[in-house]
Formats: C-alpha cells, structure tokens, sequence
C-alpha cells in the first residue's frame, strides 16, 4: 500500500495539489512491505490515547513523509503506522477531500500541511532511545532536495575547569563548576585552512549557514545558545573573545510549544542573506515554522571564509540552576544533549568546496538588545554620581579620590573594536586539585 504526502513541490505547482504519480512510491523499503491498510477503522482510538490526549506529540506531514516513516520517527517502528492512522483519519480524510478525492483511500493518500497527533506511546519510546530526531531527519532530506551539502557534527560538555588543570585551557578564570557549558563540535570543509582550535572553534564560509536543530532544556533559571568569535589559540593565549551579537535565551527563544523548556527549536547561524532565506524555507518545510532562531554573523564586523584570516567561532550552550525536580532531568541533557549541529552550504559545479557558490548578499548588523534598566547603561549615571556625592558626604574626613576601571574580559563589540585580548590570570585565581601524597 502506497501512503506518501503529496504537496505542490512533488508536482510542480505553486500550491498544494495532488500528484497522482507520487502515489505509487512504495510505503517502505522492499525488505520491509507495509502491511495491508484496513478497509475501515475496526475499533475507535484505544482508551490511552483518549486518556493521554494532551499530551500528544503533534507532526506536520511534510513533502515525500509516508504514514510509515513518520511512525518510525516517532514510535521507532514503520509497523505502527495504523495507530497513526486511526488517531488522525478524520483530519487525513478533510485533507484528501479538499484536494478533490472522494476519501482518502483508507490511508493511501496524505497531503503536505496536515497535522497529525501521535499518541503518546512511552514504551515505544523507551525502547528506541537513540532514535533520530524527526525535525532533523526532514530538514536533512530537504537540505539535499535544494541541491545543499551538509556536515554533521556534535555536541558534549567542555569541563572547562578540567581542561585548565589539564594543561589544554590557558586560562582558569570563565568555569563555573555548577553550570558546565555544552559546545558544539564542527568538521572543516575540505581544503579548508585548519582551525585554531578544532573541532569546538571553526570558520564558515561566506554563503554558509550553520544549523543547530533540537530540545531546548528543561525548566530552569537560566539557559542561553551563545556564539561568539575565538581569535588565538585556546591552549596558549591569549585570545580576543567578543560575543557575536545577542544571545538567544529563555526569555527570546522561540519553540514550537507555548513555554521554552523541552520544545523543538532551530538556531541558524549565518551572514548570507540568500542562504538564510532558503535554510528558512528548509526549516519550515521540516515542520520547524515558528521555532526558527537566528544568530547573524554581519561580515561588516567579522572576517568570513575558510582562509587564514578568516575569524573563527565558538557556539556553547549554557544551562543553569534547574528548578526544583528537574535536577536530573538537566544533568540527562547535559549528558547527552537532545541537540544536532550541522554546516550546510550551496553546492558547487568545482570540486573547491572553499568557494563561495552565491553572490555576495551580506545580512546587516542587527541592532542589540538594551541591557540594564534605560536606553543605555549611560542613563545610569545621574542616579550614581547622587549615590557618589551621598557617600561623599556621609564620611566626613576622608578623601574621596575617582579610581577608572576597566573591565578584565570585554566580550561585547567594543571588545573587538579595540582588539581587546585576554590575558592568563594569575595561577592563584583558579587553584586545580592535587593528588595526595602516599607515605
């Protein structure tokens, strides 16, 4: 039985439409024949998926899913496609009708767009932990349909604490033990210059993207997805270490659900207008419209390309102080982050796959969120030259003598703009343990 989503990209139209013979791609590979489709529904819904009906997992039919792949993405199975078809055959059969077919075919006909509810099924996921992440799964397919190249890559936590008093880190004065960063780990592209500190800092070409796809953490104080610019070896130092633009966060990430914790999100990292709008349209066609997050690299303010000169850019993922019962469910993230970086280019005629294929189309450099409680930190200074002169005129007798500071890591632009570097603190601030001594 033949059960395949029809959309206007399958027939050549500019809206949905049917394609007839689209209709005759087999349901699943011939090693594994779909079983025959019943004629009618034989039972309603079971009693669970009535029970546990809010907490439905929902999928849009995107083009070339079958009722057979989505079952495998979400139960780890093909063969419980009939659940998925008993659950939605009323939204399955309004779908075939509008597109002018009289049923839909007890399941033989799905259209792109259609929303279709899964019963929860914790079993079935229990016994597939390892099964890839659907959103993942399509936007891959879609990569390839638009004639793009993409690299996986992957994420874990870098202790950095550890890696300091193992000698890899030349400086100990960023870890916070109690929120640990989780870095996403990229491959270069092939003839590429190498990076500086591969695999957690890479370049990017100038009309690539880079795509972060997965679960935001669970509830918590404080999660954000921050990019930022490396220029210098992390082992020796010193290094210049600017924030690129905003962080997205708790408070500005937008998911596929109502809250920000636990729900399916996509972060794209890119300069090129052109590559951002298409990667867009892959991330939409991959069920992610809405939960779609962007960090621009404006090439205005950095060096983009996979030369020698190109910056290079490091995306860490911090996770803070979960709310009370969601400590273990924050350490299970940590431990194996629901989350998949990929690099995805144009692909070229030239076997250079350092080249630019697009035109230049640079984004612009967006404008910053306000921090502080005014417009600018800058209005805050009427309010502290009172509180100086207060303090002034509560200690009769002393001197009071202005002393300029200067911040010791200045991750903002004005950082880059004055090539401000870091240097290694002093070894007493960060003190490492030391292996006692046997007698």
């Amino acid at each position: 039985m033949a059960v395949t989503a029809v959309s206007g990209l399958a027939a050549g139209c500019t809206v949905l439409c049917p394609a007839t013979t689209a209709l005759a791609q087999p349901l699943a590979p011939a090693a594994a024949p779909a079983p025959t489709a019943p004629t009618a529904p034989t039972a309603p819904p079971p009693a669970e998926d009535a029970a546990n009906d809010g907490e439905k997992d929902v999928r849009t039919v995107t083009d070339g899913d079958t009722l057979w792949s989505m079952a495998e993405e979400i139960y780890g199975s093909g063969a419980k496609w009939p659940d998925l078809y008993r659950a939605n055959q009323d939204g399955i059969a309004k779908a075939a009708r509008a597109h002018g077919f009289p049923s839909d075919g007890n399941g033989h006909r799905i259209f792109a767009g259609t929303a279709v509810h899964a019963p929860a099924s914790p079993t079935a996921r229990a016994a597939t932990p390892g099964r890839a992440d659907p959103h993942v799964t399509r936007f891959q397919r879609q990569v390839a349909r638009s004639g793009y190249v993409s690299q996986p890559g992957s994420e874990a936590v870098f202790d950095m604490s550890r890696r300091y008093c193992e000698g890899a880190l030349f400086s100990g004065m960023w870890p916070n033990p109690q929120s640990p960063y989780i870095v996403t780990n990229l491959p270069e592209v092939p003839g590429q210059t190498a990076n500086t500190n591969p695999p957690v800092t890479w370049r990017m070409r100038e009309d690539e993207a880079v795509v972060l796809i997965g679960t935001t953490p669970p509830p918590e104080a404080y999660f954000s997805f921050d990019l930022s610019m490396v220029r210098g070896s992390l082992h020796t130092g010193p290094v210049l270490w600017p924030s690129v633009g905003d962080p997205v966060n708790r408070g500005t990430v937008k998911t596929a659900g109502s809250t920000p914790f636990g729900q399916p999100f996509a972060l794209v990292i890119t300069g090129h207008e052109r590559t951002r709008a298409e990667v867009h349209e892959m991330l939409a066609a991959s069920g992610l419209s809405g939960a779609i997050n962007d960090a621009t690299v404006p090439p205005a303010m950095f060096r983009l390309g996979l030369g020698e000169d190109a910056d290079q850019f490091l995306l860490g993922i911090r996770t803070a102080a979960p709310e009370p019962g969601f400590e273990k469910a924050l350490d299970d993230y940590r431990a194996a982050p629901p989350l998949q970086i990929l690099r995805v280019r144009p692909k070229g005629a030239s076997a250079d796959q350092t080249k630019p294929v697009y035109a230049p189309a640079p984004l612009p450099v967006p404008r910053l969120r306000v921090a502080g409680t005014g417009a600018t930190e800058l209005d805050l200074n009427p309010s502290l030259r009172k509180l100086r002169q207060r303090i002034i005129d509560a200690h009769p007798g002393f001197e009071a003598r202005d002393v300029a500071l200067e911040r010791g890591f200045e991750q903002s632009y004005p950082g880059l703009q004055s090539n401000k570097v870091i240097d290694p603190p002093t070894p007493a601030s960060a003190p490492c343990p030391t292996t006692p001594t046997t007698r």
